[in-house]
């Protein structure tokens, strides 16, 4: 899995709402060890991290940098990476072990972004430049809001079931997630520092 992301409704409204996007980070951390070996945790885990970025970034992004580190039995600690294309940085850091799960996306553009904390708080930020004033917007969930409807999955599943008939507009389709899975390959096979 790992795409539920693209249609968590804080996502859509923060990219929505930022316009042309120059700048994403992300970053999510767990509480501990889960026993999941390097290689699975990267493509269970950090997918969503990725995929966000492909997502938001444009499916033209590119690996710069990335730096993975795995315990002495492999076990994923911390991963780490910047993509980029030729409007967009987005950089991603995932830690494993830091006591807390915690996630939170920074979507920057010219005049807006957007901070959005365990897909459940957004905080917009706009810039009127004219009036050279600030505004504020903070958003939540909504209170009734199911999980799998914070999550994006229900919208998710709710787009596949509505894409059957016209399976060439699925945007989860396999032809879609292409580029998340090339960067999630090439983060497995990135050699632990």
């Amino acid at each position: 899995m790992g795409f539920n992301r693209r249609f968590a409704p804080l996502v859509r409204n923060a990219i929505e709402a930022v316009g042309e996007v120059s700048l994403v980070q992300m970053e999510k951390y767990r509480t501990g060890p889960d026993g999941f070996m390097s290689r699975d945790a990267i493509s269970d885990d950090v997918i969503h991290l990725t995929d966000t970025l492909v997502l938001v970034g444009g499916a033209d992004v590119e690996l710069n940098e990335c730096v993975k580190r795995e315990d002495r039995e492999g076990h994923l600690l911390l991963s780490s990476g910047t993509l980029v294309s030729k409007t967009c940085v987005a950089r991603f850091a995932m830690h494993r072990k830091t006591g807390a799960d915690f996630e939170r996306l920074s979507i920057c553009g010219d005049g807006a972004s957007a901070e959005i904390v365990n897909l459940e708080q957004m905080a917009l930020r706009t810039f009127d430049a004219q009036a050279a004033t600030s505004e504020v917007t903070q958003t939540g969930s909504g209170s009734w809001d199911s999980i799998a409807r914070r999550r994006g999955f229900s919208p998710m599943i709710d787009h596949v079931i509505d894409s059957l008939e016209e399976p060439q507009n699925c945007s989860i389709s396999a032809l879609q997630l292409i580029r998340t899975h090339e960067i999630v390959e090439t983060l497995c096979d990135s050699p632990a520092s």
